[in-house]
């Protein structure tokens, strides 16, 4: 590989070769019954509820009355979220690397703080510059860390079972995104949006920073442990084997450092169909609800759509969690990228009630296995050990997309007065989403615990 020499070490001594300051894992000792890995995700999944509230469905909430009392068109409104991503984007390349060797505990506590200060003082706006500030501020901190970091914790944590717990710890965002929309939406119409704003950050105050402070733990080899809850058995090196008392033994991967990563086919293929999504999927979920009231559906009933859609998301998240372990998640996720197109032509088409209910049920399946796929596919491909750098690389295209796709369908509604343009697009940069990804194929397989060193 040029200048690079590929050392072959064990997991631990791997880890204190990177980086000495590193504090050395103890020495692994027998499992205990119940693996803490486990708590993580529950954690996670604390994590990605709260982390929902500066997400786009509820956002897309708040659109209409904030931009009704103020006079101020959409793309004012979207601009906000816009720079705010965008800004994000770029932490996320310093934030990377810092969740590899700091964990993400009190990254993400400190973050919770400053997003329900900037929900507090949001009840307060009297204007424009005041609302951008915060507005900036609490989608800098969400898209550049809050989602770096969720994305990152649990795959340390899992290797043989990685599907599943990744599918687990999104039950959170899922959540948050079936009830929080219609949460604000009764604070809206009872008490007005300002009370929405406030509620939200008490809301972020008690059911994320706790958890996060008192529970969250860097990666396994800090307590002790091996990934999976797995024996310290490396004599066995096959997937799936069985330890003593039934319990598996590890599953073996690799960590490839991040400059190896930049040097493969793969990384830029994957990076560029997870941009494409994110410039589609982000737009869909602040202009459903507009969307769908401009159609002469009601506004509850609108977010009653956006439940729907978050709830099958279970569905979604749940079987491609699963079924990634046991078929190529490339494939899967390329799949579920051509029915997200083939979604946004439903779209185009709901004009009633029980159509817009049918298009949110399916939605839902379909986009969230995409977003568990991506996790579990970064994972497999390059290692846990530098997770955090990884995807801090690829972060800041994504974020970026974040924030120039609904700005993009916010500019093309103001324009031409509708969506069908852009939608219509969507269903084209969904093809070559799943185009890309299924060309994007693995690293070589490599049969040992290796980890490959960059020198």
């Amino acid at each position: 590989m040029g200048s690079d020499r590929r050392i072959v070490v064990t997991h631990e001594s791997h880890v204190t070769h990177r980086d000495p300051n590193l504090r050395h894992p103890e020495k692994p000792q027998r499992r205990p019954r119940f693996y803490y890995g486990w708590t993580i995700v529950a954690v996670v999944g604390m994590v990605g509820f709260s982390h929902t509230a500066e997400t786009l469905p509820i956002l897309s909430v708040f659109l209409k009355p904030i931009t009704d009392e103020f006079g101020w068109t959409r793309s004012a409104y979207v601009g906000s979220i816009a720079v705010g991503t965008a800004v994000g984007s770029l932490m996320a390349i310093y934030v990377g690397p810092k969740l590899d060797k700091l964990g993400a505990r009190w990254i993400l506590v400190g973050s919770f703080a400053v997003l329900a200060s900037t929900f507090f003082l949001m009840s307060w706006v009297q204007n424009l510059w005041e609302f951008y500030t915060l507005q900036i501020i609490g989608r800098t901190v969400q898209t550049g860390v809050m989602s770096l970091a969720i994305t990152t914790i649990v795959p340390k944590w899992f290797v043989a079972k990685r599907g599943r717990a990744v599918a687990l710890a999104g039950m959170g965002n899922k959540v948050g995104h079936t009830f929080l929309p219609w949460i604000a939406q009764q604070f809206v119409r009872v008490l007005g949006w300002r009370w929405a704003y406030s509620g939200l950050g008490g809301m972020v105050l008690l059911v994320s920073m706790a958890p996060a402070a008192l529970l969250l733990r860097r990666r396994p080899e800090d307590m002790g442990l091996l990934p999976d809850g797995a024996e310290p058995h490396d004599d066995d090196p096959q997937e799936g084997s069985i330890g003593q008392a039934g319990r598996p033994i590890r599953k073996q991967e690799v960590s490839y450092a991040a400059r190896q990563v930049l040097r493969m086919r793969s990384f830029y293929l994957l990076t560029g169909s997870f941009t494409l999504f994110f410039f589609i999927n982000p737009s869909v979920s602040l202009h459903a609800i507009p969307y769908l009231t401009d159609q002469g559906i009601n506004i509850n009933t609108a977010v009653a759509v956006v439940m729907v859609w978050s709830s099958t998301g279970v569905i979604g998240s749940f079987g491609s969690g699963f079924l990634a372990e046991r078929f190529d998640p490339r494939k899967l996720m390329a799949v579920q990228l051509l029915l997200l197109g083939a979604g946004y032509y439903f779209l185009l088409n709901v004009s009633t009630t029980p159509m817009a209910f049918a298009w949110g049920a399916y939605y839902g399946v379909v986009q969230s296995g995409i977003f568990t796929l991506q996790q579990i596919i970064v994972a497999n491909y390059y290692g846990r050990e530098t997770l955090g750098a990884v995807r801090g690389i690829m972060w800041p295209v994504q974020a970026l997309a974040n924030a120039v796709g609904p700005m993009a369908a916010a500019l093309v509604f103001d324009i031409t007065g509708a969506y069908v343009i852009i939608f219509n697009a969507f269903i084209v940069i969904a093809f070559m989403a799943a185009a890309l990804v299924f060309m994007a194929r693995p690293p070589r397989a490599q049969l040992r615990v290796e980890a490959v060193q960059a020198t």
